[in-house]
């Protein structure tokens, strides 16, 4: 999968400076030049008519995990499947399957990814995320819950430990992975490279100013964001169970800073092959994403953001920005949760994860899209009052 040029930029909009490419392959964020394509010619795999049915079913049958709380707050147990309704594009769907979902079920499967991101950071930020983790896995002895994995983002990618429930394990695995993360600091850096700056004390050669080097370095951390959870939700894509995925840090780049020139179709088209190819994947795998030490910003001005494309998502191409695949955006599409950073990271971790220990696993079966892309808001309703639901809002149909 490529990830085309995201945006182009230009001080004075007299010339447009092209956007650099990455090359996308699952593999823990590694990077490599697209292969050139063969000319051998697809296979057939011979299936029986049950073989297909079932490829079928699969590949057009949705699974959507569903948070519900009561009026206080407390957690809702004991429904049956005549309680939920499932609604897509307003229409009620038949459910095709319907499981309570508990923690401490045999054979449960779900598991827990914390990602500390050293891209979109400063180095204070990912001391202050690290230390939260370290808390929240000496909170208690004795073994986890859940399945958990330490991933740590670098600029020279993503990086997934081993799943254990073990806290010192996982102790290990995170002073191994992000001993050494800084923040980001391609912006400063590159701005002392190319504008003259003495980079070190000894360093006195004068260099010519890009004023671009900024929005460079913007692009790069969106691109690698991109790729980073791409090839994490790939990869659990053929895992069974529920995964949820705790971002810690702020999100990266919106790509709205003035500087950057309209986007043009090609720029569209890319964009929306990568919302659509993300958020796809993400629902494959069971993804829900949480962010913890969410920035205050949001692309949107409403009095409800319920009501906005970070709920919504885009139905139509020609709508879609970079800030249509922002962290926070997929976050509330999944069902996940977006909290801003506090004091205490390891209560909001653990509150994070407390998602496991009781949910809902619902399934219906939807048609073949006519054509890629096909975007189908979701609803979840519930026949008893005062029970709210929290899950993904929308999906993009597979042909």
């Amino acid at each position: 999968m490529t990830f085309i040029a995201t945006k182009a930029y230009s001080p004075k909009k007299l010339r447009a400076l092209v956007g650099f490419t990455v090359f996308l392959i699952v593999g823990r964020g590694a990077i490599r030049p697209q292969s050139t394509p063969t000319t051998a010619q697809p296979q057939l795999i011979p299936r029986s008519p049950e073989e297909r049915e079932r490829h079928y079913r699969n590949l057009h049958r949705l699974f959507l995990n569903a948070q519900l709380s009561g009026p206080s707050g407390q957690v809702v147990n004991g429904l049956t499947p005549d309680d939920f309704t499932i609604l897509v594009d307003h229409h009620p769907e038949k459910l095709a399957s319907f499981q309570l979902i508990q923690g401490s079920s045999t054979g449960n499967r779900d598991r827990v990814i914390l990602v500390l991101d050293g891209v979109n950071n400063s180095s204070g930020n990912v001391k202050h995320f690290r230390e939260g983790i370290e808390k929240y896995l000496k909170s208690a002895t004795g073994l986890l819950a859940h399945s958990t994995s330490i991933a740590s983002l670098s600029e020279s990618g993503i990086r997934i430990g081993a799943p254990s429930t073990d806290r010192v394990v996982l102790l290990r695995e995170l002073s191994q992975l992000a001993g050494g993360l800084r923040g980001s600091t391609c912006a400063e850096a590159t701005s002392a490279m190319e504008c003259g700056m003495p980079v070190t004390q000894s360093d006195t050669f004068s260099r010519s100013c890009d004023p671009n080097v900024h929005l460079v370095c913007l692009n790069r951390r969106f691109n690698s964001s991109i790729t980073a959870l791409t090839s994490v939700a790939q990869e659990q894509t053929e895992s069974a169970g529920r995964v949820v995925v705790i971002w810690l840090g702020q999100g990266w780049p919106f790509l709205n800073q003035p500087g950057f020139i309209p986007d043009t179709t090609e720029v569209k088209d890319a964009f929306y092959r990568n919302l659509v190819t993300l958020s796809s994947s993400l629902s494959t795998a069971q993804i829900t994403l949480d962010v913890v030490g969410a920035s205050p910003d949001l692309p949107v001005v409403a009095t409800d953001i319920h009501d906005t494309f970070l709920f919504q998502g885009i139905p139509k191409k020609a709508d879609v920005t970079a800030a249509s695949l922002s962290l926070q955006a997929l976050a509330y599409q999944s069902g996940g949760v977006v909290l801003r950073s506090s004091k205490d990271i390891a209560t909001q971790i653990a509150s994070c994860v407390t998602d496991l220990d009781l949910y809902y696993l619902l399934a219906f079966d939807y048609a073949p899209a006519s054509d890629f892309g096909e975007h189908h808001r979701l609803d979840v309703r519930i026949d008893k009052p005062g029970i709210t639901v929290r899950t993904r809002t929308l999906f993009y149909a597979e042909q």
